[in-house]
């Protein structure tokens, strides 16, 4: 009888320990429902952020409704920058000659009538002897028609006193009216070599009569006020006449030489506004217009070139630069546009705060799908009407995190 006593015992304790076991068990787990349920309150309470109209004031925060707008559709291209040909000058010289002074650099800010360059040409000596002769030409011509002037005036006498015929006397005309034509045509040629020597030393005629050897030098002018953009000759420089010496632009406006794919075509036309962006000011926009839609596409690229003007008064902007311009068309859509400066970044993704009450508010992740001009285009995350921090948001962010840290 007493093993079996003790059999009963063993199992007895070992009853008691596994229902030990289980207890504790069980109440490890309702420790540890109740320790989640306080945890999942406690998150959720830590995304919100309250603040008082004191601590607003202090932070500049302020708040905006989200509402619906209409943006212009658009659509991208892409080209190079170049120098606006409309209001650049490809300077040369109307005469044979070498170089003998040169006065502007590359990148000099040059006006209109500034002299770039001169030159000694054999052309101004022979034009110089040709209006020399003229002038010579013209005294010679004078006299022959003051003797033909007399002579007419004695004839008159003559026939007068029946000493000359009627004959004779229309004759003593016919020779005036040939050399007063003999002296016309000295003036103009005159006149001609005159214009010719004013055109190539850029002298009024007046300063023509006494010709320095400064002055003798054929000139190379400014023909606008821009700057120098590309310099092709040096002292020495032997040049032909229309051979290019300087390329002077105004850069004040350029122009975007833009490549529309063919699948955009009908989407674009002469006077549509664009925004042009360059690697070089990645957070800038220049504004600025086509003007000007190719004929024929380009059969290797499958796309029509255009060309968009663009202001360029902070000469940001330069000759072989890569942009890509956004071509706004006259149709619009609609969609949620909120302030940029309301957009923070948190946990690696965009948020806004939005507000549930007065004072309180809440970190909303949105989906930016474009930002432009200080305002961001919002897919998903909001919905008209909501009221979010427009300003001071980085405020309310710097809350919530000091209250995650103090957690």
């Amino acid at each position: 009888m007493r093993p079996a006593i003790g059999v009963t015992l063993v199992l007895c304790v070992c009853l008691s320990c596994s229902s030990g076991v289980q207890q504790r068990q069980e109440s490890a787990g309702k420790a540890a429902q109740t320790s989640s349920k306080s945890n999942q309150g406690a998150s959720k309470e830590s995304r919100i952020v309250k603040l008082d109209s004191s601590a607003l004031a202090d932070g500049g925060v302020q708040t905006v409704q989200v509402h619906m707008a209409t943006i212009p559709a658009s659509f991208k291209a892409t080209g190079p920058i170049a120098l606006n040909e409309e209001s650049t000058a490809h300077v040369g010289t109307y005469v044979d000659g070498r170089v003998t002074e040169v006065n502007a650099r590359v990148g000099d800010y040059v006006h209109k009538g500034q002299v770039l360059a001169r030159m000694h040409s054999h052309t101004v000596h022979e034009t110089r002897g040709a209006l020399d002769s003229a002038r010579e030409e013209i005294a010679r011509q004078q006299e022959a028609v003051d003797y033909r002037k007399r002579m007419l005036e004695r004839m008159k006498r003559l026939l007068a006193l029946k000493s000359a015929s009627q004959q004779e006397v229309e004759r003593a005309h016919t020779e005036l009216t040939t050399a007063e034509t003999d002296l016309r045509n000295a003036q103009i040629n005159v006149g001609k070599e005159t214009a010719h020597l004013s055109d190539i030393l850029r002298l009024p005629d007046s300063d023509l009569r006494n010709i320095t050897e400064e002055t003798e030098r054929p000139p190379i002018v400014a023909p606008i006020d821009g700057q120098v953009v590309d310099r092709k000759i040096t002292v020495g420089t032997v040049l032909e006449p229309g051979g290019e010496a300087f390329t002077i632009s105004n850069l004040a406006s350029v122009w975007m030489n833009a490549a529309i794919a063919e699948a955009d075509i009908g989407k674009v036309q002469v006077g549509l506004p664009v925004v042009v962006r360059t690697q070089a000011y990645p957070d800038e926009s220049f504004p600025g217009r086509i003007t000007y839609l190719g004929a024929e596409l380009d059969a290797q690229t499958r796309t029509l070139p255009a060309r968009a003007l663009i202001p360029n008064k902070t000469r940001k902007l330069h000759a072989g630069m890569f942009a890509e311009a956004e071509i706004q068309q006259r149709s619009g859509r609609r969609t949620l546009l909120i302030p940029e400066d309301a957009i923070q970044d948190l946990n690696g993704g965009p948020v806004v705060f939005r507000r549930k009450d007065p004072g309180t508010f809440e970190p909303q992740p949105v989906t930016v799908a474009d930002r432009r001009n200080g305002r961001a285009e919002i897919s998903s995350g909001l919905h008209e009407g909501d009221v979010i921090v427009s300003r001071g948001s980085f405020v309310v962010k710097s809350e919530l995190l000091k209250s995650r840290i103090g957690e």
